[in-house]
């Protein structure tokens, strides 16, 4: 049926069963395997976990009748989107066929199979699943949502972590969840979520690359906080700000992927960039045949993120590539990196590419903003 809708560029194969599947695997490669949850035999979970041991490159795609919490948390854990019977064959085709191109985009066949091997979106918790759903309803108020938060001590102290930094808060302390998702918005919390349950897992797995996975998070939330203020003082649309935000937030996932799934490697690079006075970037280039960069964006894009979201997380070291004529996320986000850090630690082509930009004037009024703000918070702040 699918080959209809797909054309010629695409050929399609089915079986019967997993069994049979596995066995056309052995011969041949494929882009895109969907199964359904409930085969002879073999379960949909059985089969997408042996297809993800045998051919990780393969995008993993579940298609199921069921829509109960659990299933759709064992699907999350083999394959990277879901689909519920009845579907629209069209939607499934355009999954396929950008599912095909995040493939393309990505450099190296080693990137693909270290990210098929990692699984899709970690198990969601409880709570994941709970804010999803409340988050996707209509009849759901910031009562019920600040109250499913609150059952989940952790995301409860990141959320007002997160509203009571700098770039949100004033100089009163917010200590209540309700309060705090009013202020910060239902898409924030959204990203903060998809966030804090990605950092979790892998900080679960304790990386053996020495890198701190707890810092990595506060790297990338103070850039999260400090672009989307940076967005709000000039003006950017409500949509952008946001963006700006989820970027920020997820813009080094891929080095979360490289310490924690290929930990000696990813070692040798962060030495190599260390010890030759290169940047970390060109040293994973060596090591893998791509950026972390470039390895976040792929993961993403198989997550079905948005192109606004996945486009300035691959581009974040290497802007110069791209022309900006007006102030973006994407740029918001480069800026946020620098003025989070110290001076000292801001690799010299930020600075160089701030220049071309003619920004060193309105950075320095960011940073006395940013500072001045900050200034205003008890240290428990952010």
């Amino acid at each position: 049926m699918l080959d209809s809708f797909l054309g010629e560029e695409f050929s399609v194969q089915t079986a019967e069963g997993g069994d049979q599947a596995l066995e056309m695997m052995a011969d041949s490669k494929y882009d895109v395997v969907i199964s359904d949850l409930t085969m002879p035999k073999m379960t949909g979970v059985q089969f997408l976990t042996e297809v993800a041991n045998r051919s990780p490159a393969s995008a993993r795609v579940v298609v199921s009748g069921y829509v109960d919490e659990m299933s759709i948390a064992k699907c999350c854990m083999v394959g990277h989107r879901y689909f519920i019977k009845p579907f629209d064959p069209i939607a499934l085709t355009t999954l396929i066929q950008s599912l095909s191109q995040a493939k393309k985009l990505t450099l190296s066949l080693k990137v693909q199979d270290l990210i098929g091997k990692i699984g899709a979106l970690p198990c969601p918790s409880e709570t994941f699943l709970q804010l999803t759903n409340a988050l996707n309803s209509y009849t759901s108020s910031i009562t019920d949502i600040g109250g499913i938060i609150s059952h989940d001590p952790s995301l409860t102290a990141k959320i007002l972590q997160v509203v009571n930094s700098a770039q949100f808060g004033g100089a009163r302390k917010i200590s209540s969840v309700p309060e705090a998702v009013q202020i910060i918005g239902l898409e924030l919390v959204r990203a903060l979520m998809l966030g804090f349950e990605v950092f979790k897992f892998y900080d679960a797995k304790e990386s053996a690359a020495g890198i701190s996975l707890g810092n990595l998070w506060k790297h990338c939330l103070r850039t999260a906080v400090a672009s989307r203020r940076l967005s709000e003082l000039e003006g950017l649309p409500s949509k952008m700000c946001g963006e700006a935000f989820t970027i920020g937030l997820l813009h080094d996932i891929g080095k979360l992927i490289l310490a924690s799934n290929a930990p000696e490697e990813f070692r040798v690079a962060w030495d190599k960039s260390s010890q030759e006075n290169i940047q970390l970037y060109e040293a994973e280039m060596l090591s893998f045949g791509a950026t972390h960069a470039q390895i976040g964006a792929y993961l993403l894009r198989l997550w079905g993120l948005p192109e606004s979201i996945v486009t300035p997380v691959q581009m974040h070291h290497s802007l110069t590539r791209a022309d900006y004529n007006m102030l973006t996320p994407a740029l918001m986000v480069h800026f946020a990196q620098c003025l989070t850090r110290p001076e000292p630690a801001v690799p010299k082509w930020h600075f160089d590419f701030i220049r071309e930009l003619g920004m060193d004037e309105k950075m320095a009024e960011w940073r006395s903003i940013l500072t001045r703000e900050s200034s205003q918070l008890p240290s428990s702040a952010l």
